[in-house]
């Protein structure tokens, strides 16, 4: 496993083709997640991190501290990758670098309804708020 410390070209294009795995579609909403990405999230102190597979990653996780909180999210594994604990072993990686970087709790943004879900618990997380969102078309 390891960071993506200077995101570059390529890394943009593995984060958009795992952006549509969360079924986020639409050209105009993948250049706006990553142009939040790019300006906001990543200067503001998001890390990357990814577990490589010959030349391509075969999954990636965002993390972010601030004030003592970790956040870990943005877990998502390759298909072709998928059922080798990749994600279990990316998310237990996050969580230590969560702690060197000074956060005395993390947590999983993730869908409590997923798959995954059950990954994370096995590994300690617990459930403890549902956070929604929802994405609608705008009206002109």
């Amino acid at each position: 496993m390891e960071e993506i410390a200077d995101p570059d070209d390529d890394f943009w294009a593995v984060h958009r083709a795992s952006a549509t795995l969360f079924e986020i579609e639409g050209e105009v909403t993948l250049d706006q997640l990553q142009a939040m990405e790019r300006r906001v999230m990543v200067p503001g102190g998001r890390r990357w991190f990814a577990t490589p597979d010959a030349d391509e990653p075969a999954a990636l996780a965002a993390l972010m501290v601030l004030d003592g909180v970790g956040f870990i999210d943005h877990v998502v594994t390759f298909p072709e990758h998928r059922r080798r604990g990749h994600a279990a072993a990316l998310t237990r990686m996050l969580v230590a670098e969560a702690a060197e970087a000074g956060a005395e709790t993390t947590y999983l943004l993730a869908d409590p309804e997923g798959d995954a879900a059950r990954i994370y618990a096995r590994i300690g997380f617990e459930q403890v708020s549902h956070l929604a969102s929802w994405v609608s078309p705008i009206s002109r």
